[in-house]
């Protein structure tokens, strides 16, 4: 038991750690406003976030311990999965979109804000999901 809460401990700081650095590139992101500044900022986030979001989900993961620890948030979590896939899916196109147009700034500019709140968005959700799974008491007994 106490190996299993070690390695709990252990990938939850691993989850805490990615946050830092995917909220780190935000807020440079968010600052970005040449196309070729913004690339490479979304580089080193396309190469963070499938993995992140695979620890996340994966065996063992953040998600499984959420939907172990209270069934109820099933739904919430299939929602924070889908998500994830729609995240990558905006990462690419506004990769795609940055590597390839210089000449529409400001439709790179939007799409970049869009995918900033997105993220920041989803991250907020998944803190709401943790914290109303182990910090709100729902009147049981113990």
């Amino acid at each position: 038991m106490v190996a299993e809460v070690k390695e709990a401990r252990g990938d939850l700081e691993q989850i805490e750690q990615a946050h830092r650095l995917i909220f780190g590139f935000l807020r440079d992101l968010d600052s970005a406003d040449e196309p070729s500044e913004i690339f490479k900022l979304l580089d080193p986030l396309a190469q963070l976030l499938p993995d992140h979001f695979s620890d996340e989900e994966g065996p063992n993961g953040l998600y499984e311990e959420l939907q172990a620890a209270r069934p109820a948030n099933h739904s919430r979590l299939k929602n924070l999965e889908r998500e994830h896939r729609e995240i990558l899916q905006a990462l690419e196109a506004l990769r795609q979109q940055s590597r390839t147009s210089e000449r529409d700034g400001d439709r790179i500019q939007q799409e970049k804000t869009a995918f900033v709140q997105k993220v920041r968005s989803h991250e907020q959700a998944e803190t709401c999901l943790f914290m109303d799974t182990y910090l709100v008491d729902e009147g049981g007994p113990g």
